[in-house]
């Protein structure tokens, strides 16, 4: 139900745009700013608190990689 809703949507707004730059625009700036503050979130918090490092250490330390 959730998709059927969603796909009709999204393809009602497609329609109303001018172009579709405006459009991609418009999806680009409503979906990203929510995926960065999950990725830093998954990065800097669920990492921070299941990786070898301590929480501090792993958040001042920059080292995204050491998991």
């Amino acid at each position: 139900m959730f998709f059927s809703i969603s796909g009709y949507l999204i393809t009602q707004n497609f329609e109303r745009r001018k172009s579709n730059i405006e459009y991609a625009k418009k999806r680009f700036f409503r979906i990203y700013p929510g995926l960065a503050i999950c990725l830093i979130f998954t990065v800097y918090i669920c990492c921070g608190m299941f990786g070898r490092l301590g929480f501090s250490d792993w958040v001042t330390s920059g080292l995204a990689v050491d998991l």
